[in-house]
């Protein structure tokens, strides 16, 4: 009988610079997650960061989205 996969995804609101609060909470579940075996992702959202970007940041950046 195959083992089911052992995937999980964090989803962050925001786009942190350093980790600290919550994220570094989700960071250490993430770090000891991947430890036993599983498959950790973790996804930020680019919306707050980009917003804040200069025009010449988001030319730069661009390739990074596409």
């Amino acid at each position: 009988m195959p083992t089911a996969s052992k995937t999980i995804t964090f989803i962050l609101p925001l786009h942190a610079k350093r980790a600290c609060g919550g994220v570094k909470v989700v960071f250490e579940y993430a770090n000891r997650l991947a430890a036993d075996g599983w498959d950790v992702t973790i996804a930020m959202s680019a919306a707050v960061l980009w917003r804040r970007m200069s025009f010449i940041g988001k030319i730069r950046a661009l390739p990074y989205y596409l």
